[in-house]
């Protein structure tokens, strides 16, 4: 699976977002209970993996708030936040409504196609549908730009880690929002080297929360200047940070939910918009 570039995340309103997309904080229902206690991090994140790849089905919210800050003042430049509901039955039935400050989308996968339908356009897209949750990766990416960047949606759909990430580490113990939690780190090598860390639940092993910090990048803006306009360049750091809240593992999802009908007045576009555009 190709992971979209660091640098465009801040571009666009649909990035990882979905990325992202999908566990828990304030678990609705606990996970298989694991009584040993786990001292290896990359065993542990991919034991994490594991516990999303075992369910047959999932429900779940997640929000995702991307920073992009100065690199040389530490302001922020600009913020973005995105929040997500996802369902998924296995093999292949998935559904995200992603809602924005700017308008709403809908991706959706049932037995023939997999969708698109956004509110701002008023307007959807159509492929034919694929066989199972890691064959359709590619093609959330390049249909609604939906990555999924070592989350929920990675390891429902993956079973390993790629051995590009690396230098993993266990910091020490800790609680989130009182809850025991393994708080495990790595670094994703590059064009840009982004650093990483989840917060894994220590008994369920499932996912509370995940960073990704990405230093080292620049960032194109415009000056104007009595009168006239010259685009300069300055480094910046962009940080995503997605929250898990009210999820249901192997919840009973029905087959009408993974058909989405767009609203009368919806029109079809023959070709996905650029993911890479600026709204």
């Amino acid at each position: 699976m190709r992971h979209p570039s660091s640098a465009q995340y801040h571009n666009r309103i649909w990035g990882a977002t979905a990325i992202l997309t999908a566990v828990l904080l304030n678990l609705c229902v606990a996970g298989q209970a694991h009584a040993q206690q786990l001292s290896d991090p990359k065993q542990i994140l991919q034991k994490c993996f594991a516990t999303y790849g075992s369910m047959q089905s999932y429900e779940g919210k997640s929000s995702v708030d991307s920073v992009l800050m100065s690199a040389a003042t530490g302001k922020v430049l600009k913020q973005t936040g995105t929040t997500a509901l996802m369902r998924f039955r296995r093999p292949n039935r998935l559904r995200l409504d992603y809602t924005a400050p700017v308008g709403s989308r809908t991706v959706w996968s049932n037995a023939t196609e997999i969708g698109v339908f956004d509110s701002l356009i008023s307007k959807y897209w159509t492929v034919p549908a694929q066989p199972t949750m890691e064959t359709m990766l590619p093609v959330l990416y390049k249909q609604a730009s939906t990555a999924a960047c070592f989350d929920p949606l990675y390891g429902i759909s993956k079973a390993a880690i790629p051995s590009r990430l690396t230098a993993f580490q266990l910091k020490p113990p800790a609680l989130l929002n009182g809850h025991p939690v393994y708080i495990v780190t790595a670094t994703l090598p590059g064009k840009s080297v982004s650093q990483w860390t989840w917060w894994i639940d220590r008994k369920s092993l499932l996912l509370y929360k995940l960073e990704q910090q990405t230093p080292g990048l620049t960032q194109k803006y415009r000056v104007i200047q009595d009168g006239i306009e010259t685009i300069k360049t300055r480094p910046v750091t962009l940080t995503l940070r997605c929250v898990f809240t009210a999820i249901t593992p192997n919840a009973a999802v029905s087959d009408d939910l993974f058909d989405f009908k767009p609203p009368a007045g919806a029109t079809p576009q023959i070709t996905p918009p650029d993911p890479g555009a600026v709204r």
